[in-house]
């Protein structure tokens, strides 16, 4: 081959292989971006894929049964969603129960069917909300299932359990205003074998098993597991609690949060979400054990708490502060008594009720007495102006009220001040009354004193058995309770035993002279250095004094509680006037009275001081005292001893000492009131298992409390608001409209008029 040829040959094999390289060159460059496109375009739909894969599992565990299941037997065990879930662990768990347990499980299963959470009303309705105006945090008390009824619950909040499993709810639900409500619980008196769950149920709740086992309640066991809906198998949560340990248990309403402290540390939340269901405090126990409850009527060990007012409620009720006791400036009784024996004061415990069922013992008709007299319905619209204003008006901001404590002529003091009508729920603890003055706060005898008006029968019969019944359960006396007598036969009393004492109710014979001798039986003078006897020193307080002469004399027989054990040994050597005025100044007592004090926006203009005309009434306790029958007067000197007379033969004595009392009176004269104070009826009905007696006694109870609400509650500026907006409606309805409609009201009311007319009946004035 030639040199040229070989030459080319190499040339084409050197052009041929370079070409070779440059394609492989231009195809590997080519390469090199698809795969950088490629891989970032897996990356892109990796990076994707994995967001969605973490939103898918997020979903399944949030928002999914199987998911939230999951997660509960991994951080929650015995929470379920799942259907078939619960039953293969129902199943598993069923297998493990002796009868007892299973029976008893069966049956919650069967009640839960029945009845299902929240499937009765359980808002809080008016008259409950009434009661926490009246009452603040002392509206809450635990209330036992009548039917499973194996505890006992003592001043409200102070629950003892016997032998077998059960649980009590409050009477009240949890608010939902305000952030966070909170409670606490200490154990007292716990034996090792008792398990002790504290916590929160819906209603209704089968109350024969403890909180935390069923849908809906979450509850700290004393074991140191929580259960929040868990029949089976409880978590580990916390330190187990003994005897001496304060649990508390806080709900915020906003998040549905529910924590628990112990000792005044916080545990962790265990429930998130219960925001739409209504929670009742709940304490339940399987053996004997007390329990003591602290809705916030003093501080709370868990310091947060009560830095920020956590409690249900304010500590006293948010109405205006009812009428103090009055004074005895212008008292004909109390001045006579100064004259020489201390014969009647004309006081009563609170302005009335005006209702009574003594019908044989008492007839319930006005009193003549002279000078105006004012029907608690007599209302004047005068001060209702149908002008707009800035006022936010409604029952808490009456203008009449208002007008009417401005008219009051006596200023601050102890007359009959008239305060506002209440406030808003929210307001403050301690609402001031219409003139600035705080008289909760206020000494009881002052200098500034106004002059009552003079009491009528029909406000001195306001002394229900509900009102001294409530009023000596505030003081902190247990296990009493007051009766009213229809008739004055010892067999009447009998059945009531145990009987501590009486309260008689009469009319004050303010025309006699001094005496210095009693009508009846003899003044022992002695005898009040072995007893409690206090003379009065203030008006309209005579049945709280009549009511605690007996108690203070009946510390052996009854818990008069720790406060008033204090108060008697303070005074125990005082004199019996110096026992008085320590009693007219004493906190307790007068904010218990007070609190009993019906309300009223209006007062007569006419304001005039009692004459020996006036009929006048009064209260003296009658009561057996170290084997003797003593009157108990504290207007007279000294007590009225009328014999010989056991604690046992107090009815078949006191009886004739009462009619002979009565029998001084005019025949015709039968306005007399006589109550019985007793043991707790319900306590007696419990002992002989006699469930029909103790569900009267409980409906008793019920009526009592709405009647004690509705007495410290007015609806005058509820009322004068309505009435303000209906004629301002007629009178924006065009001209004439109004002139019209008031037409029309005086035509019907002269038609009703006429028929009664013609009925035989007398007319009534149709003039507007």
């Amino acid at each position: 081959m030639s040199t040229a040829g070989f030459q080319r040959i190499i040339t084409y094999d050197a052009d041929n292989t370079s070409n070779q390289e440059y394609d492989k060159i231009r195809i590997s460059g080519v390469g090199s971006t698809g795969k950088g496109i490629l891989i970032g375009m897996l990356s892109a739909f990796g990076s994707a894929a994995l967001v969605a894969i973490i939103l898918a599992i997020a979903y399944f565990f949030r928002y999914t049964t199987r998911g939230r299941i999951f997660l509960d037997r991994i951080g929650r065990p015995g929470e379920y969603d799942d259907e078939q879930a619960f039953i293969k662990e129902e199943e598993e768990a069923l297998a493990e129960m002796d009868e007892i347990q299973k029976a008893e499980y069966l049956r919650a299963k069967a009640f839960v069917e029945a009845n299902p959470p929240e499937s009765m009303q359980t808002d809080i309705s008016l008259s409950q909300f009434l009661a926490i105006q009246e009452k603040g945090v002392s509206a809450w008390e635990f209330e036992p299932e009548l039917e499973i009824a194996n505890c006992f619950v003592e001043v409200r909040t102070e629950i003892e359990f016997f032998d077998a499993e059960c649980s009590v709810q409050s009477n009240l639900p949890i608010p939902k205003q305000n952030e966070v409500y909170y409670w606490e619980a200490k154990v007292y008196d716990k034996s090792e074998s008792t398990l002790i769950s504290i916590g929160m149920t819906t209603k209704p709740y089968p109350l024969f098993r403890m909180p935390g086992w069923h849908k809906y309640s979450a509850a700290y066991i004393s074991s140191g597991h929580r259960r929040y809906n868990q029949p089976f198998s409880p978590m580990t949560y916390g330190p187990p609690y003994v005897q001496g340990d304060v649990v508390g248990v806080g709900y915020r309403p906003r998040t549905g949060t529910v924590f628990f402290t112990r000792n005044g540390k916080k545990l962790e939340d265990i429930a998130h979400g219960l925001k739409t269901q209504n929670f009742f405090p709940t304490v339940g126990a399987n053996g004997p054990c007390n329990v003591h409850v602290n809705f916030g009527q003093m501080g709370f060990v868990f310091i947060e708490a009560n830095v920020k007012k956590w409690g249900l409620a304010p500590m006293t009720g948010s109405l205006a502060p009812p009428p103090p006791y009055g004074s005895e400036q212008g008292s004909i009784l109390l001045e006579g008594g100064r004259e020489g024996v201390r014969e009647g004061q004309g006081g009563y415990l609170i302005s009335g009720h005006g209702r009574s069922a003594s019908a044989q013992v008492r007839l319930a008709r006005h009193t003549t007495s002279p000078g105006p007299q004012r029907s608690p319905t007599d209302i004047s619209l005068a001060q209702l102006s149908l002008i707009d204003s800035n006022e936010d008006v409604g029952e808490g901001t009456s203008m009449a009220a208002a007008a009417a404590s401005a008219s009051y002529p006596g200023g601050p003091g102890l007359g009959f001040v008239e305060a506002d009508a209440p406030p808003e729920y929210e307001s403050p603890i301690e609402s001031p009354s219409s003139n600035g003055v705080n008289f909760e706060r206020q000494p009881l005898l002052s200098p500034n004193r106004g002059e009552p008006p003079i009491p009528s029968y029909h406000e001195a019969v306001g002394h229900e058995a509900g009102v001294f019944t409530y009023l000596v359960e505030n003081l902190g006396v247990k296990n009493v309770q007051f009766e009213e007598l229809i008739s004055l036969e010892p067999e009447s009393l009998r059945q009531l035993h145990p009987v501590y004492g009486v309260i008689f109710l009469f009319k004050y014979p303010t025309g006699e002279k001094p005496s210095d001798t009693p009508h009846d039986g003899a003044f022992d003078f002695e005898a009040t250095e072995n007893m409690f006897f206090a003379a009065q020193t203030i008006q309209n307080a005579c049945g709280t004094q009549a009511l605690l002469s007996v108690l203070l004399n009946k510390e052996d027989e009854v818990d008069i509680g720790p406060q008033l054990k204090e108060f008697k040994e303070f005074t125990g050597a005082f004199p019996a006037d110096l026992r008085g005025d320590v009693l007219s100044n004493s906190e307790l007592i007068r904010d218990v009275h007070n609190s009993f004090a019906r309300s009223s926006p209006f007062i007569s203009e006419d304001q005039r001081s009692a004459t020996a005309d006036d009929d006048v009434y009064h209260f003296v306790a009658y009561t057996s005292i170290h084997n003797t029958l003593y009157e108990l007067d504290g207007l007279q000197p000294a007590p009225i001893s009328h014999g010989a007379c056991s604690a046992a033969e107090l009815p078949d004595k006191v009886i004739p000492v009462l009619q002979r009392r009565i029998a001084r009176y005019p025949a015709h004269e039968i306005r007399f009131n006589l109550l019985a104070m007793v043991g707790d009826l319900r306590v007696r009905a419990r002992e002989a298992g006699d469930m029909e007696a103790l569900l009267a006694e409980e409906r008793k109870r019920t009526g009592w409390q709405w009647e004690n609400a509705l007495r410290r509650h007015n609806f005058v500026g509820f009322v004068g608001e309505l009435l303000r907006g209906v004629v301002k409606a007629k009178i924006a309805a065009g001209e004439g409209e109004y002139e019209r409609w008031v037409g029309e009201a005086k035509e019907r009311t002269r038609r009703r008029a006429e028929e009664r007319r013609k009925k035989g009946g007398a007319a009534e004035d149709t003039d507007a």
